[in-house]
């Protein structure tokens, strides 16, 4: 059973199957959205009818087997976290402070620094969020989150975004709760404007930041005329414009790879559309007012995600938007050193410290195979390299370059992991 209250619309649903629990809150949310004034009302029409017309088609890295190579992860209706007896609500405090077991969408509402916590180590997850993920998904269908924002200091720009939630994040930087996004920008005044135009730019979030296509783009893969096509890199769920395997970096994960590459398993995820009056979304999805994290509590970058409300361009797209770049870089497809020269391949070097960080590091085979050991990501002051010989390196065919046998790398700066490196760290 289950009842509902005018203020806030708590829900009583802790006992029911994932898709009752799915089907309560759609009544909440319809409820709700039914309270709101008919000018709200009428926004939310025209908003939810720009993200049904620009909603984006999915295409993750396909795995075919259960705890395998490939993405077991898909983007999922938040509710099915609340009222769920695996999930807690702790407090911001330490690790151990429990506020609830099951807690509900409403048991977040402002909640400064809280964080829920899934069952699992996201320090050593081995296969353990895959198959609580499959069960708290089982019969419940991939949801993203609309959201139409305006900027105070770009007026006539509107953009529109699409939030997508993982459970975990398998990357170097591991963490419980993932929190991604594209964003769409039109010259319009509002969603009733939008509906009339087609976006002027697209910006698909990867690691810090975001690479941004044109519409109309070559890059930027469109289905149906209205419908960009996402491909979340397998892991670390960073957004690319297509199939390959990507040079990732960034200052809280490291250097690693993202992998595009498919085949694929298409979905078109349900579309819930987040009402830009704050009021209106906090009585619809009270959970968008968390002000705590989406994940275990953890040291520095292995700390759960805050929820979108909390990121800059919840409020401030555009001028987000302004520090996007053009391209990411995928690793070489022959060029100056022919086939071999692709044969490049990611591994994840695990340093020797008690908080178990790991970092990304990329191996560069170049001409033949030889024995390689690669340079860790390392978070230092300086980093000097010594090879037995000069190396020729090219990224994606465009940048190319002649290293000495000793070169530094500057901080912050790429770091290339070379055949017979030998490594000094000060």
């Amino acid at each position: 059973m289950y009842r509902l209250r005018s203020a806030g619309f708590m829900v009583y649903a802790s006992n029911l199957p994932p898709v009752s629990r799915i089907t309560v809150a759609a009544l909440v949310a319809a409820a709700a959205a039914l309270l709101l004034p008919a000018g709200a009302r009428a926004d939310l029409t025209d908003e939810q009818a720009l993200a049904d017309r620009f909603a984006p088609v999915v295409r993750l890295v396909a795995q075919d087997e259960e705890c395998g190579p490939g993405e077991p992860y898909e983007p999922i209706d938040v509710d099915l976290l609340f009222g769920e007896n695996t999930v807690a609500l702790r407090g911001p405090w330490n690790t151990t402070d429990l506020v609830k077991i099951a807690p509900e969408a409403t048991d977040l509402v402002n909640r400064y620094e809280y964080h829920l916590d899934y069952p699992g180590s996201a320090l050593d997850p081995g296969c353990d969020y895959e198959i609580w993920n499959r069960r708290l998904t089982d019969g419940s269908s991939p949801t993203v989150y609309a959201h139409v924002a305006t900027d105070p200091g770009h007026p006539g720009q509107v953009s529109l975004q699409y939030w997508f939630f993982y459970v975990f994040n398998q990357f170097n930087n591991l963490h419980e709760g993932d929190w991604e996004m594209i964003q769409l920008d039109f010259v319009a005044g509002d969603a009733a404007d939008a509906l009339t135009k087609t976006p002027v730019a697209v910006g698909y979030s990867s690691h810090e930041g975001a690479e941004e296509a044109a519409w109309g783009d070559e890059k930027l893969q469109i289905e149906d005329g209205t419908h960009p096509v996402v491909y979340p890199a397998s892991g670390s769920h960073a957004n690319k414009f297509g199939e390959a395997l990507y040079l990732g970096s960034s200052a809280e994960a490291g250097v690693g790879c993202d992998n595009t590459e498919g085949p694929h398993r298409e979905i078109r995820p349900v579309v819930k559309t987040i009402p830009s009056d704050p009021t209106a979304a906090a009585q619809t999805y009270p959970w968008i007012t968390f002000e705590g994290r989406w994940g275990e509590l953890q040291k520095a970058f292995f700390n759960g995600p805050t929820g979108p409300n909390l990121k800059t361009q919840w409020t401030e797209p555009i001028e987000w938007s302004d520090d996007w770049r053009d391209r990411s870089y995928a690793v070489p497809a022959g060029g100056l050193f022919g086939t071999h020269a692709t044969d490049f391949f990611c591994v994840a070097v695990e340093q020797g410290s008690p908080v178990r960080l790991v970092l990304g590091a990329l191996i560069t085979i170049l001409g033949r195979r030889r024995e390689g050991f690669g340079v860790r990501a390392l978070r230092t002051k300086e980093l000097r390299v010594h090879v037995d010989r000069p190396l020729d390196i090219a990224l994606d065919g465009e940048i190319a370059a002649r290293l000495p046998a000793d070169f530094d790398v500057a901080a912050d700066a790429l770091r290339v992991v070379t055949p017979r490196i030998k490594h000094d760290r000060t």
